[in-house]
């Protein structure tokens, strides 16, 4: 059976996840390995926003545009992260001008957008004065941004990429983290393990003794690393 081609999706590659395993792997099991790899990646982070997931959001660098509700502050959360670019902000329906040096307009950092003392339209009617906060309203701010990570996926079917010669992140995009890397790693190693006694209730009698194994979906120490990057907020409009 052909090794299956990888998915963009895929939080980390063929030859981690056979290093980690060491001499434990087989080499008639890379088709498997393969499998499992892009498996594991989506059920720990989605390719979008309508498939479940367990950290119930989107690493995948993409572009998103977020109709979203004003809250009287002069900052709203987005919906995914980290924020790499931001294309526009329009309020109740005119874009705003990007903050030049420390002047009047939208800004952003990693996690929210902002606005400062920026003037411009409502409607047929010129804001007299200055922008200072998204003010209460439905549906009044309208957010087009990228955000998210360059998958390992990603660098070895886009652009040019090979699992041997990766492509480079866009400008601007980070490469996925690599404690996160490790973490889908340890997670395809866990279900590899896990096959030939696979829907087993754990344990086994041997004689007098009773030896146990872990059937869990992946192990505590990688649960931990996963716990720092997960949702744990509702989105919100």
């Amino acid at each position: 059976m052909p090794v299956p081609i990888p998915a963009i999706t895929d939080l980390t590659t063929l030859e981690e996840v056979k290093l980690f395993l060491g001499q434990s792997a087989s080499p008639n099991d890379e088709p498997l390995l393969q499998q499992l790899i892009s498996a594991v990646s989506l059920s720990i982070s989605a390719g979008s926003r309508d498939e479940g997931s367990y950290l119930d959001r989107v690493l995948m660098t993409q572009t998103y545009t977020e109709i979203r509700n004003g809250n009287d502050g002069n900052r709203i959360a987005t919906m995914e992260w980290p924020i790499t670019s931001v294309e526009s902000i329009s309020y109740y329906g005119t874009q705003l001008v990007q903050a030049a040096n420390n002047g009047a307009g939208w800004l952003f950092d990693d996690r929210m957008v902002y606005v400062r003392g920026s003037s411009g339209w409502i409607g047929a009617n010129f804001l007299p004065g200055p922008v200072t906060k998204f003010t209460t309203g439905y549906q009044n701010v309208a957010i087009t941004y990228t955000a998210g990570y360059w998958l390992p996926g990603q660098s070895i079917t886009l652009n040019g990429g090979t699992p041997d010669v990766p492509a480079s992140p866009p400008a601007g995009v980070r490469a996925l983290p690599f404690d996160l890397r490790q973490a889908c790693t340890e997670a395809v190693a866990v279900r590899y393990r896990q096959k030939p006694r696979w829907a087993d209730s754990g344990a086994i009698g041997l004689g007098g003794e009773r030896i146990t194994y872990f059937m869990g979906e992946m192990a505590p120490p990688t649960q931990a690393v996963l716990s720092r990057y997960k949702r744990v907020t509702p989105r919100v409009s």
